[in-house]
């Protein structure tokens, strides 16, 4: 995995925490979906890019040279997504107070996006309430 070198933008990556059957924080479907998924380590360099970047200078950040599209979008008028192609992941997230905080991960099988994955990022973000949130802790290694 890439090492974050500059940590000067402030910005860290964090996710939704649920509440178990026992009724502690302690569920992670973000970080389970990653840490279940093939290719993760694009995953995180990804996340740890937009990290270094911090917002909005994020928005910035481009697929191929070429191209020109943008790896980061917006779905909705909270929710963006964070693409990490040519890898399978597509990463959901919010922004506030200098954290991006991840709701849902997907590691998609076709090239279509999926509008589920959409409404399921808008779910837990319209749900948020009922959750917590904790920095995402990247793997060491």
């Amino acid at each position: 995995m890439r090492t974050r070198n500059d940590l000067s933008s402030g910005w860290a990556a964090w996710e939704l925490v649920y509440r178990d059957a026992s009724g502690d924080y302690t569920v992670t479907p973000f970080s389970d979906t990653l840490a279940n998924g093939s290719d993760q380590l694009a995953a995180l360099n990804r996340m740890s890019m937009v990290d270094e970047m911090g917002w909005p200078k994020a928005m910035q950040l481009k697929i191929g040279k070429r191209k020109g599209k943008r790896r980061i979008v917006k779905k909705d008028e909270h929710i963006y997504l964070l693409k990490c192609t040519p890898k399978c992941w597509r990463l959901y997230f919010y922004v506030r107070k200098r954290q991006f905080i991840y709701v849902h991960a997907v590691c998609k099988k076709g090239d279509a996006e999926d509008p589920s994955d959409g409404r399921i990022a808008r779910e837990c973000y319209d749900g948020r309430a009922r959750c917590q949130i904790q920095p995402f802790v990247y793997p060491s290694n």
